[in-house]
């Protein structure tokens, strides 16, 4: 009898480059905040991963964009969007959410994630309340790898322990004759629970009368 079991993934080398603030105009003096910031991830010594999760820690960003940077079918590359503006912050004048680690599945939301070049991770910040925002500790892992494991002797059914192949353990009791014990005495307590006692057990009464020494007064 087999089970899956998933195996813990490797961290996928990557390079995390710093924010760039975006900019409206083009003025060089112009002091404006966006409220956006662009971070791109690379995989050096890779043509492209496979990308299972990204992990990081919020600093006082509201929401983020994940972009991946693919090769399609035909390979060409391309540019998806796996996530829109994701929710950190369920109300970006309050510091809910702020700094909260989070862990965000690639691979569940789209099928394009085998074959990635880069990301490009899009921060919104909307509220002036903050003097910087962005992300750290940014972690990105491939897909868990599921594994077959096969489950303890002493948890496999007796049919299946009479299978070719799979032995049985010598000290493990018969799973049927414990199952039919426990019911035996599930029933017992059942019956014990539901049967109903006529005779009224006084505390200090001996047949109806009372022994003045088991009494006391106040």
């Amino acid at each position: 009898m087999a089970a899956d079991v998933q195996s813990k993934p490797k961290l996928l080398n990557c390079i995390v480059k710093k924010p760039v603030p975006l900019k409206i105009g083009d003025s060089a003096n112009n002091n404006f905040k966006s409220g956006v910031a662009v971070v791109d991830v690379i995989f050096p010594g890779n043509s492209s991963v496979e990308l299972g999760k990204l992990t990081f820690k919020n600093c006082y960003t509201a929401s983020i964009t994940i972009k991946l940077k693919i090769l399609n079918g035909e390979g060409n590359e391309t540019w998806i969007t796996a996530v829109k503006n994701y929710t950190l912050m369920p109300h970006p004048h309050f510091e809910t959410g702020s700094q909260d680690r989070f862990s965000i599945s690639i691979s569940d939301i789209t099928k394009s994630s085998s074959q990635v070049i880069m990301l490009r991770l899009i921060l919104k910040q909307p509220s002036p309340h903050w003097n910087s925002f962005g992300i750290d500790e940014v972690q990105c892992y491939p897909p868990a790898i599921t594994s077959s494991a096969l489950v303890p002797d002493w948890l496999q059914s007796v049919a299946c322990r009479n299978q070719v192949g799979i032995k049985s353990s010598p000290n493990c009791p018969n799973s049927d004759n414990v199952a039919s014990n426990i019911q035996h005495l599930w029933a017992e307590i059942h019956e014990l629970k539901s049967a109903k006692h006529d005779t009224v057990i006084g505390r200090f009464d001996i047949d109806g009368n009372y022994d003045i020494n088991l009494l006391s007064y106040t």
